[in-house]
């Protein structure tokens, strides 16, 4: 997508993420059911917070939208590059 580069399962620290693309300082983490959980959500936190640590934006997208709004999504992410200057 615009020229850039998506590594699946990039490991840093205790983590394992589910996108990343170095150049544009973007991490991906596509969220399903358990990402409800309280607990969950607080491991998440403190993700959230290692990665803004790293200078990184984190982007959570549900996995329900993969499912049903590809397109959708595809378009975000052309936005969201747009606007950090890809």
């Amino acid at each position: 997508m615009r020229g850039l580069t998506f590594n699946r399962q990039f490991a840093s620290s205790n983590y394992i993420f589910d996108f990343i693309c170095r150049k544009a300082k973007l991490i991906i983490e596509v969220d399903g059911l358990t990402h409800q959980f309280e607990k969950v959500i607080d491991k998440d936190v403190l993700k959230n917070k290692y990665v803004k640590e790293l200078g990184f934006e984190i982007l959570h997208i549900d996995d329900s939208e993969i499912f049903n709004n590809l397109s959708g999504v595809a378009q975000m992410l052309e936005n969201l590059l747009e606007q950090k200057g890809f």
